[in-house]
This record gives structure tokens, C-alpha cells and sequence, in this order.
């Protein structure tokens, strides 16, 4: 199953999410994403959170078999409890928005969602009106896009990576996570390739502007 899992971070350009949200099996919103949801006309199958965000008139528009609400003092995210919820539904692919913004410690911990997905096997990614962000498992070919920026940073050790079709091309590095010399990378072939052995490898995908 595809899911698509909508916070509250900042909104996503609703042009970015369509496609996704076209192709999604299931979607849950999480507290102020429900707001972000009725704008963007999608009804989901599960709003879950503290609820300490959302507008009680838009939460009160559904049935509270649809609702689940978590206390405030708890061990984890609303976003990283959507994501749970998500792998015990049988997620083969999730898809997560508006999990970036102005709350830099909910963006790093939800970065770090990519790595628990991947543990589970589940394809993973993060998008925002700007950006795309997953792991590589293993390998991933990326097409070439106009003004698309791409830029390569190690979560932990990173085994064996090698890049091909990039300006800046890497043959079988072991990168470290103080390895930060792959930001701003650009693709010069029709795609650019990257694989490495292990390690948890975060590709971030931005529009040049």
C-alpha cells in the first residue's frame, strides 16, 4: 500500500503533493495537517495527534472513528506515530509533507523517519514545496531535471558509494557524517547514478532558484 502522511509543518504547494496523493492507497493527516488537507480537498482515512494545532471546526467535520487523539506527553512525534501507524497498515511506500519549517528539531526527526522506513523495507520520502529527500538502498537512478540541485549527505558511515553522470563524481568513497562535501552536486548525463554497500545515505533533491 501507498501511503501519503500530511503534518502540520509548513504547507506544501498542493502541485507538488497531487501526484502523490493520486496514486496514494491511504492518507492520514497529523493535527494541523487536517487544515492543509480540506484546503487542498483531500479527505483522508485517519487524522491522528494532540490535536493542539488543528481548528476544532474542521476536526469536528469527522466521525470520530476517523480520529485518534494521543496526549501531549508522549515518547513520540504525532508525525513519527502517523509513521508507525503506517508500517502496522502494511506501508510499502510512504510518502511524507509538510514535516519541514520554521521547527528545525521536528524537521531533523522527521528526516530521520527515512531511516526507520528503511529499516522495514518500506520505500521512503519527504517532500516540500522545494525539496525531495530519501535514503539509497542499495541504488538509485535519478533523472536529469532542469535547474535541479542535488546534494549528498551521510547520516552514519557510508560504505562503497559511488556516483556516475554527476559533475562531481565519486568511485567507491566511504563517507563519514562529517563528510559534507557533497552539497550542490548537478547532474550532466540523462541520469545520474548512485549506490554504495551500507550506511543510510540522504539524498536531497532542490529546485535552483
Amino acid at each position: 500500500m501507498k501511503f501519503l502522511i500530511i503534518s502540520g509543518g509548513k504547507k506544501t504547494n498542493y502541485k507538488i503533493i497531487k501526484p502523490y496523493y493520486s496514486q496514494a492507497d491511504f492518507t492520514i493527516c497529523v493535527d494541523k495537517g487536517l487544515e492543509y488537507a480540506e484546503s487542498y480537498g483531500i479527505k483522508p482515512q485517519m487524522i491522528l495527534g494532540d490535536m493542539d494545532s488543528v481548528n476544532l471546526k474542521v476536526l469536528r467535520k469527522y466521525h470520530k472513528d476517523e480520529i485518534n487523539i494521543f496526549p501531549r506527553d508522549k515518547d513520540y512525534t504525532d508525525s513519527e506515530i502517523a509513521v508507525r501507524k503506517a508500517i502496522t497498515l502494511g506501508a510499502k511506500e510512504v510518502t511524507l509533507t509538510c514535516v519541514t519549517g520554521t521547527r528545525m528539531d521536528h524537521t531533523l526527526s522527521n528526516i530521520k523517519l527515512l531511516i526507520l522506513l528503511k529499516e522495514k523495507g518500506i520505500d521512503g520520502r519527504i517532500i516540500d514545496s522545494f525539496n525531495t529527500m530519501f535514503l539509497v538502498d542499495g541504488y538509485k537512478s535519478i533523472p536529469n531535471k532542469k535547474d535541479q540541485v542535488v546534494s549528498i549527505i551521510p547520516l552514519d558511515t557510508c560504505y562503497d558509494v559511488t556516483t556516475k553522470g554527476f559533475l562531481y563524481p565519486l568511485n567507491q568513497e566511504d563517507l563519514d557524517i562529517n563528510w559534507n562535501i557533497g552539497i550542490s552536486n548537478i547532474i550532466i548525463e540523462s541520469f545520474g547514478e548512485i549506490s554504495l554497500t551500507k550506511g543510510n545515505l540522504l539524498i536531497v533533491l532542490t529546485k535552483n532558484i
